[in-house]
């Protein structure tokens, strides 16, 4: 199975999955809301994964796996992966959209990704569309879009 089915399994279905209702454009991507249940105190997390809206028990059971394993990492370490999962929620869609249509996308993203994700398009508007078409498909170059910092600190996506 290669890396990006056992993602979607393990991490992406069940999270999108808890927060379906709040729409593709809302300023909250499931990231976030799965970072505020990650930080809080033990036995509030497990009663905030039990009040969420999942699909089924396989799912749930797999969103408490994942809140045990990031609780369990360095608040920094936890913080950056999560970060760059979040920004990358923001950006993909936009990315996909027509440049004349962007701006009630760009006004749901959290402030402090919105200087980024702008730079970001600046960028993806000065390639060929047929290279855009090529780059959507290629899921590393995600990785090394969502990443921040340098070196090992920026691969966390």
């Amino acid at each position: 199975m290669n890396l990006r089915v056992t993602v979607a399994r393990l991490l992406l279905l069940p999270i999108l999955a808890m927060v379906a209702p709040v729409g593709a454009l809302a300023a909250g991507s499931p990231f976030a809301a799965f970072k505020k249940i990650v930080s809080l105190p033990e036995a509030e997390r497990e009663a905030a994964v039990g009040k969420l809206k999942i699909s089924s028990e396989r799912h749930r059971k797999l969103v408490q796996v994942k809140v045990h394993e990031y609780a369990a990492m360095p608040e920094a370490e936890r913080d950056r992966k999560l970060d760059a999962l979040d920004f990358r929620w923001h950006l993909m869609p936009i990315m996909k959209t027509a440049k004349a249509d962007r701006t009630k996308q760009l006004a749901s993203v959290p402030e402090r990704f919105r200087i980024d994700i702008k730079r970001r398009l600046t960028d993806w508007d000065k390639l060929d569309v047929g290279v855009r078409a090529d780059l959507l498909k290629n899921e590393s170059f995600f990785r090394y879009l969502s990443s921040f910092g340098r070196g090992r600190q920026s691969r966390v996506a």
